[in-house]
């Protein structure tokens, strides 16, 4: 479960895809105190869309949490 996350140090893996495969990133950082948090995904194509999902865990556990729903995003045009 990730449950109060508030200022916590955390792993977030993002996978994303433009067709039908996934590729992943996973990025560190801390969730501010309303347990939110932010990311830049660098190298993506221009005005193309992605599915994204992402899944958490906090610096010191072991595990991730199950993948969230998927959203679909399209990149700005250059």
């Amino acid at each position: 479960s990730c449950e109060d996350l508030e200022d916590e140090a955390v792993n977030v893996t993002v996978a994303y895809k433009k067709k039908s495969s996934w590729s992943t990133k996973t990025f560190s950082l801390t969730l501010d105190d309303d347990g939110e948090g932010s990311i830049t995904m660098d190298d993506l194509k221009s005005d193309t869309a992605y599915t994204f999902k992402i899944k958490i865990k906090k610096n010191d556990d072991s595990s991730y949490s199950a993948y969230s729903a998927t959203e679909t995003a399209t990149t700005d045009e250059d």
